[in-house]
């Protein structure tokens, strides 16, 4: 689960520069092993507001998809190892009830699996 103050700002998604150097690490570590990956993009229960996104499962892909866009483009990652998700607010990490929570709640995860799947 990667900070969501340090990828996304609160509503977008379009990734932090500061985070640019941990997903450099992250994309050395996996064009050096057979792991497939799978992103899932992450929201809090807050409904979406912007014109950008119509719903937090749409915001949650965007999430994902970029995260994988940057591994592919900028770490040459193969796009044929990488799965996406967008779960918007229905598998919370913590409670909706605090700004907290919220918080710990807007994530992306990337998940390395060494079975494959597709």
């Amino acid at each position: 689960i990667f900070g969501h103050h340090l990828l996304f700002a609160l509503g977008g998604a379009e990734i932090g520069e500061e985070m640019i150097p941990i997903l450099q690490k992250i994309g050395s570590f996996m064009r050096n092993s057979d792991y497939q990956v799978y992103i899932d993009g992450h929201t809090d229960n807050i409904p979406i507001r912007s014109g950008t996104y119509l719903s937090n499962e749409e915001l949650s892909l965007a999430r994902a998809f970029n995260l994988m866009e940057y591994f592919v483009k900028q770490e040459s990652i193969s796009p044929l190892s990488i799965a996406l998700a967008g779960y918007g607010d229905v598998h919370p990490a913590d409670t909706n009830q605090t700004p907290e929570g919220r918080a710990r709640n807007r994530r992306v995860e990337i998940i390395f699996k060494s079975q494959k799947y597709f």
